[in-house]
């Protein structure tokens, strides 16, 4: 017969082991893997925290929800873009290196040029990177394998804008009054004023040649300096914009408070009868910061598009989505290390199953091996992202299933705009032209 003593402690220990069971399956997997966030953010020894950029404070907003709703354990190194180029280089060098936890990935960055640093590096390196948020044209190196971008270059949004939204079947509609002759001063002209740097100039250059594939003209093509931008030329190029009757202005910054400067000079030139229609492609127009000024009211902005099915109810743009879906995903890809190479996902093709039985034999896969099963998994990956949707790579790590929207702030809301709105506005513009 079991004795009362012996019945309490097999209880109590049940208990214990209960307890234990149920603390585990709150708790995430636990790991030595570390990732890099590089992002525009102070450095050591360098400027507060009040210095960090619009754009940066929401994408680490992204990776903070993102981290903490991981199911792995991951302990992120911060990279400033502050630090020279060599000291970055250092940095995921060390990180790399470290043999308690060796960098498996790396996240970001917020500027174009740090971006295409990074990518360089990464492919040297042999450590896979996922791009949120930039949005320049031609970040990675020709033979890049390592580095993969959520966001959509700037050419797609210039071919949105000037072939989904606004096409030359648009214009011929409109009535042989203003299509009759394109030599004379009429019908549609569109001025694109955008920052001073490569990364301006390159989607300049593609909106301009979008726009001339649908029948429409440039009445302006001029730049600002991307930093404290001159208020004389800048109120010289809106001048231009009214002297020459554009209806449709393109505005290109990566910086929310040129933004905001940039609406303040034409609010001075124009009146709210005349001012033309206004689309900020993206960049500093996307931010918060930007969106919740007085400034952003009558706005149209072209983003990547945020789908809220099974997005956190505390991400508030387009830069925390695409961090937060940044870290989901490679949460996904860091628990195939972890998985049997029966019950791994089906993205995976053969030689990459076979290479995952291989690397389980003897001590476990080496910190190379498991970046290469990282970037595997990334580069074969067709998922639906929490707030992106579906997300897909090709060969050279562009994303191939991009959705971008049209939204405009109305009474200091964001909200999204069809198309068709959008073609009655430039209408009445167009008709306003003709009467005058």
């Amino acid at each position: 017969m079991v004795s009362r003593s012996h019945q309490f402690n097999l209880a109590l220990t049940l208990l214990l082991l209960l307890t234990l069971a149920l603390s585990g399956c709150s708790q995430k997997t636990s790991s030595n893997y570390s990732v890099g966030v590089l992002a525009a953010v102070p450095a050591e020894n360098a400027p507060t925290a009040s210095s960090i950029s619009p754009i940066a404070a929401e994408q680490n907003s992204g990776y903070e929800t993102g981290l903490k709703a991981a199911e792995i354990s991951l302990e992120p190194k911060k990279i400033s873009e502050a630090l020279e180029q060599s000291d970055i280089q250092r940095a995921i060098r060390d990180y790399v290196e470290n043999p308690d936890a060796p960098l498996l990935a790396l996240l970001g960055a917020t500027s174009n040029t740090a971006t295409s640093h990074a990518a360089s590096l990464v492919n040297f390196f042999n450590i896979p990177m996922l791009v949120p948020s930039a949005s320049g044209d031609n970040l990675f190196p020709s033979n890049n394998l390592w580095a993969f971008r959520l966001s959509a270059p700037g050419a797609a949004y210039a071919k949105y804008m000037f072939g989904n939204v606004l096409t030359k079947e648009f214009l011929d509609s409109i009535g042989a009054s203003i299509q009759e002759d394109l030599t004379q001063d009429t019908g549609l002209k569109v001025a694109i004023l955008y920052e001073q740097n490569t990364f301006g100039e390159s989607a300049a250059v593609a909106t301009a040649t979008a726009a001339m594939g649908q029948s429409t003209r440039i009445g302006v093509y001029g730049s600002f300096r991307p930093v404290n931008p001159d208020p004389v030329n800048l109120k010289n190029l809106v001048t231009q914009v009214k002297d020459r009757g554009v209806q449709l202005v393109y505005l290109v910054t990566d910086d929310p408070g040129v933004a905001k400067t940039l609406l303040q000079t034409f609010q001075s030139v124009f009146t709210n009868e005349t001012m033309p229609i206004l689309v900020g492609q993206a960049g500093g127009f996307a931010a918060v910061d930007f969106l919740g000024s007085p400034e952003a009211e009558g706005m149209y902005v072209l983003r990547q598009q945020i789908n809220r099915a099974n997005c956190p109810s505390s991400i508030k743009s387009i830069y925390d989505a695409q961090s937060f879906a940044a870290v989901y995903l490679l949460d996904k890809a860091i628990q195939e290390l972890s998985v049997k190479p029966e019950q791994s996902s089906s993205f995976f093709s053969l030689a990459t199953l076979t290479n995952l039985t291989n690397l389980k034999k003897n001590n476990g896969p080496t910190s190379t091996q498991k970046r290469e099963t990282i970037r595997d998994f990334i580069k074969q990956v067709n998922i639906d992202l929490p707030c992106l949707g579906k997300v897909a790579f090709d060969n050279s790590g562009q994303n191939k299933l991009i959705n971008l929207e049209l939204v405009k702030v109305k009474n200091n809301q964001v909200v999204p705009s069809t198309s068709s709105e959008f073609l009655d506005l430039l209408k009445s513009h167009l008709a306003r032209e003709i009467l005058q």
